[in-house]
């Protein structure tokens, strides 16, 4: 992951859908290699130039990586945005039994934000011969983007900052412009993550005391939650 920083940031200012997965150990460097550890969440966040446009989901048992990528695809699609699925390898290496029927469900075949060739060559600049690939009034911040080999679907991509037809440009208005578009996605995503109920709680609904956890912890920390509500501590343990 150390070596994908560039082009993260990349994907970022070009707004394309890409999907991650870290599984943490203990460094820095090679650091333990056979070793689990949560010291990355931080490098994950922030391991790009100026101010990152990401999403980073911590499943916290195999059940949730299933949903969680599922979720990250969605996401990454819909809102043309890198998502990164980050965990230790205690997760990613362990063999754990999970039902079948689990899986039993179809997949979204549904590319997110997309055009077509009908609505391209309706766009007021298609005679002109430019696609406005990152236009300022994208609903929730987002532009809808072409597929490749779309009939007048072309358009420039390029780490440098950009007007809306992808044109370098280090216009003050436009760099705001574009920075606030790409930024507000994310209360977007928050909202939705939230009406999905994407976090795991566990233990009584009226608790005196919490505990937050997140990662392969989790479990641990619902069963520690568990012993003491048995001892009779009114506690609840939130998965994040």
């Amino acid at each position: 992951f150390a070596l994908m920083s560039e082009p993260l940031g990349l994907a970022e200012m070009t707004e394309t859908p890409v999907v991650l997965v870290e599984a943490m150990r203990a460094g820095p460097s090679t650091g333990m290699p056979t070793k689990p550890e949560q010291g990355d969440l931080e490098h994950v966040l922030y391991t790009s130039q100026g101010d990152s446009a990401r999403v980073v989901l911590a499943p916290g048992n195999h059940e949730e990586c299933y949903e969680q990528i599922r979720t990250a695809f969605e996401i990454a699609y819909d809102y043309q945005i890198p998502v990164i699925l980050v965990y230790d390898q205690k997760l990613q290496g362990e063999l754990r039994n999970v039902d079948r029927s689990f899986f039993d469900r179809e997949p979204d075949p549904d590319p997110g934000s997309v055009i077509s060739e009908a609505e391209i060559e309706e766009a007021a600049e298609y005679h002109a011969g430019k696609f406005k690939r990152f236009q300022y009034d994208g609903e929730k911040g987002v532009s809808p983007r072409s597929v490749p080999g779309q009939k007048g679907g072309r358009y420039l991509a390029t780490g440098n900052e950009h007007n809306e037809a992808g044109h370098i440009s280090e216009d003050p208005d436009n760099r705001v412009l574009q920075m606030d578009r790409r930024i507000g996605k994310l209360e977007h995503i928050r909202e939705e993550l939230d009406d999905e109920g994407n976090q795991t709680h566990h233990g009584p609904e009226e608790a005196e005391y919490g505990i937050m956890t997140w990662g392969s912890h989790q479990d641990t920390v619902f069963e520690a939650v568990d012993r003491l509500n048995d001892a009779g501590h009114s506690v609840k343990a939130l998965g994040v």
